[in-house]
């Protein structure tokens, strides 16, 4: 399958950390806490800027540190399913994360993106995120920074810093290195999601001379959502000269149709390789997938019965324990998915909330059928949580969530 319909279409796609890394390194492109508030972001590109050097005392207060208070890039699965209140380090803890990074701040030993300094900008951007935004910045902002390291951290640090994160990837249009800024495409074209961001993609795409940049972004566009594109990636489809732009305008207008378009596709005669790829992969997945799911979109969810049978008995995770008292972890309630009451969908997303959304596999199915536009701002807020500790559960949580918030947007 074409690796934009894989990456949209499918709940557990691949990482975009490593796709970003792959597709830099080849040279080629590939077809909360729970603070809230938006800040103004000021991107500094700086090449002129001293470069950093390492200090072992502050290295070995920092491996000191992450023996007290883990790592969240790095913690062990024992981690995983359990609440809030058994992981969540005290107040002296995350204030010596954010000291620490004073210090190094102050000692310009914050090398971009080295395993420190990530692992210590992930703890402060989930643990004190007004500190991990400065932290972020100043990594990613270095002038010489590094396209592949760049691509391997912004996913899942932007995914897990919820509305900033992303509004932190649109400045990434700024960025004068053009390896640099498909990363920052890249990552929109996987994971965007707010609706304010509708404008600032469409005017970067016009903005933007690199076509593999804008066809990412193209796709950004279909991940959103919002209608209102629509008009603008049919002109881009209908008047570009360039092959990846028109892919990329296909694929967002086959997301925004689904199977709608098929008689338009019909009688599509494009030239160029990567219109044709996409025409292709877009007809066979219409055809084959789409309609088999039952709605125009392919929009499928069900509830997943190999997660029970790993994770049944994990009781400490808030949303396993509600499901037993509910009576939701017998085979027969697994398979027969019965939608949830407004009274028992609020108390999920409470469990989901308190268990950083472990758990939301085994009653995914059940909760698709129950969502409604009013929860919107909750899916958004348990997408952010779903990345407090990094995973493949998590990935496959946040792949989960995006295909609920589409369907709302795209009934």
């Amino acid at each position: 399958m074409h690796i934009l319909h894989f990456l949209a279409r499918h709940e557990l796609a691949a990482s975009a950390a490593l796709i970003v890394g792959a597709t830099i390194a080849s040279g080629s492109a590939a077809h909360s806490g729970f603070p809230s508030g938006l800040p103004n972001i000021n991107i500094r590109i700086d090449t002129a800027q001293s470069k950093p050097a390492s200090s072992p005392a502050l290295d070995a207060e920092a491996d000191q540190l992450f023996k007290d208070v883990p790592a969240l890039l790095a913690r062990r699965l024992e981690v995983l399913g359990q609440p809030r209140a058994n992981i969540w380090p005290s107040k002296e803890a995350i204030d010596r994360e954010a000291a620490l990074y004073e210090k190094r701040k102050t000692a310009n030993a914050i090398i971009p993106f080295s395993n420190r300094d990530r692992m210590l900008c992930y703890n402060l951007l989930i643990h004190r995120p007004e500190v991990g935004r400065a932290y972020f910045n100043i990594q990613a902002d270095a002038g010489d920074m590094d396209a592949v390291k760049l691509g391997a951290f912004i996913n899942p640090a932007l995914i897990a810093a919820g509305e900033w994160g992303e509004e932190r990837a649109l400045q990434g249009e700024k960025d004068p290195v053009v390896e640099r800024r498909r990363v920052w495409a890249m990552y929109l074209g996987s994971f965007a999601t707010y609706t304010k961001s509708r404008a600032p993609i469409e005017k970067w795409i016009t903005n933007e001379k690199d076509d593999e940049a804008a066809a990412f972004l193209l796709k950004a566009l279909a991940n959103i959502a919002d209608r209102d594109s629509l008009p603008f990636v049919r002109k881009v489809f209908e008047t570009t000269k360039s092959d990846e732009r028109r892919a990329g305008a296909l694929f967002a207008l086959v997301e925004f149709l689904g199977t709608d378009i098929i008689p338009e596709m019909d009688k599509m005669k494009p030239e160029g390789t990567h219109t044709l790829q996409e025409l292709a992969e877009a007809m066979k997945y219409l055809k084959e997938e789409a309609k088999g799911g039952g709605n125009k979109h392919g929009f499928v969810i069900a509830n997943d019965s190999e997660f029970l049978m790993r994770f049944a008995d994990l009781y400490s995770n808030p949303t396993i324990a509600w499901l037993k008292r509910k009576g939701r972890l017998e085979d027969a309630a697994v398979a027969k998915e019965e939608p949830l009451s407004p009274t028992d969908k609020a108390e999920l997303f409470s469990s989901l909330e308190d268990g950083f959304v472990f758990g939301l596999p085994a009653i995914k199915g059940s909760l698709f059928k129950s969502i409604k536009q009013e929860d919107l701002p909750e899916l958004l807020k348990l997408r952010s949580l779903a990345h407090y500790k990094p995973s493949s559960f998590s990935e496959g949580h946040v792949k989960t969530i995006n295909i609920m918030i589409r369907s709302l947007r795209m009934p």
